[in-house]
Order: structure tokens, then sequence, then C-alpha cells
């Protein structure tokens, strides 16, 4: 893979979401397009962070206190 540049890996199709979407659009967008993760645009398409998979679950993870953490062993 030294070689190869991202250009001939990347994926010239990017689909983006902006700040004031959603929690379970995000998740939709992601789900429908088969994506861990999109890019965060404002109204002048520039990029201000990105939102993935992991961002939309913290309920579920053991550190965040909640979700499912410690139900099966008792």
């Amino acid at each position: 893979m030294k070689d190869v540049c991202v250009r001939d890996v990347m994926n010239p199709s990017v689909v983006v979401v902006t700040a004031e979407c959603s929690a379970r659009h995000v998740a939709d967008v992601i789900a429908e397009f088969g994506v861990s993760g999109v890019p965060v645009v404002r109204g002048d398409d520039r990029v201000i962070g990105g939102i993935t998979e992991a961002d939309l679950l913290p309920p579920l993870r053991p550190d965040a206190g909640g979700g499912l953490a410690g139900t099966a062993a008792r």
C-alpha cells in the first residue's frame, strides 16, 4: 500500500450532513449508504467536523454508565 495514493482508493462521491441534522437522520444516512461515518458541513459546504457510528452510541458504551453494559453477567 506504500505506493498507492489516496486518490486511487478514495470514493469521490461524499455523503455529508449538516450540524442541524438529527442524530436519527445521521444514523439513517450511515445505514443507507453503508458508511461508518460522514463529514459534517456548514451552509457553504465547508467541513466543520465528522460524526461516526461510535459517536451515536454513547449510551451503550460501558464507560457512559448506561445501556447494556454488565447485563449479561451477574
